[in-house]
């Protein structure tokens, strides 16, 4: 708790040579060598017991997910997996034989990865734990001792070559996309916000920016004691086992602060806003509806006030009616005739306070669904917005806070009884279908795919598994600075603002396993924040603040195509011709929805050669062309190349034929 002075708290003897461990809840997994796995109860860190044993030759790591836990035996090449549901009664379900000594095992979704010495990483389908199957390798030069697996991409320790990254969206087709070598040998690998901490025994420890997974970069270093061993992250430490020099901790730096580049005063409090055409549209609470033009997001300037019945905590658009959620005053509705004076044309006064509203149609809705605190979830018939007329209500417990709709289902958090999904397909009669607890109070939910984001009051973001509504469940959580009010997502980026603190951003390239990539304080309480152009706009109550973010490139758009191939997911279909290509290549992508995209051309190696696009692209034909030439803009040797495409739902890779010239 205190990096300065840290203390020991409690040990334990174990029988074997404990070299690697794993803890998950109130237990501790232990590689103990020759005793094989130990299970021990630290929920008194001060009196450690074992409570389980599971025996092997010689267990040299371990890995825990869920009520599995994965076990390499070095001596006898094997990957064993063991059911720990019953902690003091651990048995093993199936096995996996490799093909050399194994030393460290890491585990991601249904695949195991296991650092296999000589041979490079095995890569195991683990689908069914009572038959693992070997399913493909990645071949390194020198031992691999250890690995980290994030999203799509595995960081592999290549002893004597430094670090490998490699590209396993596909487990059965792993692509190497780049090495980096390092100056000592390199053992193990931990990632944090784009950062690989490498423990490089007499190199020390070794900071790399892996931002770009085709070009890594050796950012710097610290010495140790020349034997960085073992590595991991808690929080904002870095703390490594020194083999012989005990335990060495690190702090992680704070990033400068950025300044916005604009700020605009509003006659209330701002909590929420939306944007459409360069015009911003600002729940400002008990000032009612605020009106901005912020055609240049650098000078915005504040046009008017539209006084409402109650407090404005948060709006939506339609294509032609403002929805706010007023308070006291329920649901107000607002005119866009003229967008720079939206007048007051409707509303009904629901039960309860309203703090959130959205409709089940963004253009032309039928249904307004309203989170109402003590009142519940209530449904209006919106057909006439003018005139909503309540349809239905569901009491949730204590108060509903906020809410999200997608085809047919709500799914909305009551601060105390946590996150809920209902069926809202006959609106006059909402079911509630499974409740998720949490430890804290919850505050707001934002679907993506088919996750949802859960912000809770204990300073943790839950990444909730929504692919079946009847059965959600938390998959992952990720640690935030304060708790989450609002977010924004465009992209593989979530933007959260983060009371206390202001905003973060965490990488969402795999939705179900959100990386910090930073943030920044604002100077009052952070409740909204969206993306606008190049810039992102955070309301902080008492002002609305915009601040620069990355850019994204150009589209154009190009008619569809006969005579292409075409190969695809559910969010995306990939043409390309011509094949072989002489000169040029036109690449289209078609998404049936807005999607992130990344697409590359890489070659037989693995090794990019050019990005086409990356960023959020909305539905619709997108086309590039491809003229055989690099990013330095030299033209490529003939030979055989792969057009890469990334979704949300996953990667389609085809072969492109350039010829030679």
């Amino acid at each position: 708790s205190d990096p300065l002075f840290p203390s020991l708290v409690g040990e334990l003897d174990t029988p074997g040579s404990a070299v690697n461990c794993v803890a998950s809840g109130n237990h501790l997994y232990v590689a103990d060598w020759t005793s094989g796995l130990k299970i021990v109860d630290i929920q008194d860190p001060t009196r450690p017991v074992i409570i389980g044993t599971y025996a092997l030759t010689s267990c040299a790591s371990v890995d825990v997910s869920g009520e599995l836990a994965f076990l390499v035996d070095l001596l006898t090449s094997n990957m064993i997996i063991v059911d720990v549901s019953d902690p003091m009664h651990p048995a093993e379900l199936g096995h996996c034989r490799l093909t050399a000594w194994p030393f460290d095992v890491k585990v991601s979704g249904e695949t195991a990865y296991v650092a296999n010495g000589e041979v490079g990483v095995t890569i195991v389908d683990v689908s069914d734990p009572y038959d693992p199957r070997r399913i493909s390798s990645i071949p390194t030069t020198s031992p691999c001792f250890g690995l980290e697996v994030v999203g799509a991409f595995a960081y592999v320790t290549e002893y004597e070559d430094g670090l490998l990254v490699a590209d396993v969206s596909n487990p059965d087709h792993p692509v190497v996309l780049s090495v980096l070598d390092t100056p000592g040998l390199a053992y193990d690998v931990e990632i944090a916000n784009g950062i690989a901490y490498l423990a490089d025994w007499f190199g020390g420890l070794l900071m790399i920016d892996v931002t770009d997974p085709w070009q890594p970069t050796l950012l710097g270093g610290v010495d140790t004691h020349d034997s960085a061993y073992r590595v991991t992250i808690a929080g904002d430490l870095v703390l490594l086992a020194d083999k012989y020099g005990g335990l060495d901790l690190f702090q992680i730096g704070e990033a400068p602060d950025l300044e916005p580049i604009a700020v605009l005063q509003t006659p209330g409090n701002p909590l929420m806003l939306e944007v459409r055409d360069g015009i911003a549209y600002i729940a400002d609470y008990r000032e009612g509806l605020g009106v901005a033009d912020f055609t240049d997001p650098h000078t915005p300037d504040f046009v008017r006030s539209v006084a409402t019945f109650g407090e404005a905590n948060s709006l939506t658009l339609s294509d032609d009616y403002i929805f706010l959620a007023d308070g006291a005053a329920g649901l107000t509705v607002l005119d866009l005739s003229d967008p720079l004076a939206p007048e007051v044309v409707g509303g009904f006064h629901v039960p309860g306070y309203s703090v959130r509203v959205v409709l089940d149609d963004a253009s032309n809705p039928e249904i307004a669904y309203v989170a109402a605190l003590t009142a519940g979830l209530q449904i209006l018939d919106v057909r006439d917005p003018r005139e909503p007329i309540p349809v239905g209500s569901l009491m949730t417990g204590d108060r509903t806070i906020y809410l999200e709709y997608r085809d047919g289902f709500v799914f909305l958090t009551d601060s105390v009884n946590g996150f809920m999904s209902i069926d809202v397909r006959e609106p006059t009669e909402p079911v509630l279908l499974a409740t998720v607890e949490f430890p804290e109070r919850v505050y707001s939910v934002h679907l993506w795919g088919e996750h949802a984001y859960v912000m809770c009051r204990n300073h943790l973001l839950y990444v909730v598994d929504v692919s079946d509504p009847m059965q959600p469940f938390v998959h992952r959580e990720v640690s935030m600075r304060h708790y989450g009010r609002q977010a924004f997502i465009e992209g593989d980026r979530l933007y959260v603002t983060d009371e206390g603190f202001g905003f973060q951003a965490f990488d969402i390239g795999d939705p179900s396993a959100p990386r910090v990539l930073g943030g920044f304080e604002t100077p009052g309480v952070a409740y909204g924040i969206l993306k606008l152009g190049y810039s992102l706009v955070v309301s902080d109550w008492l002002s609305v603040l915009v601040f620069p973010s990355h850019c994204q490139p150009e589209t154009h758009y190009v008619p569809p195509r006969d005579g292409l191939p075409a190969r695809g997911t559910r969010a995306a279909a990939l043409t390309w011709g011509p094949n072989p290509a002489s000169g040029s290549s036109t690449i289209r992508v078609d998404l049936r929805r807005a999607s992130p995209i990344d697409l590359v051309v890489v070659d037989a190696a693995g090794r990019r050669i050019r990005r086409l696009a990356s960023g959020s692209w909305p539905p619709g034909s997108h086309a590039w062309e491809w003229d055989g030439r690099d990013h330095r803009g030299l033209r490529s040797a003939g030979g055989i190349f792969f057009i890469r495409l990334r979704t949300d739902e996953g990667v389609i890779t085809e072969r492109l034929a350039l010829l030679g010239r």
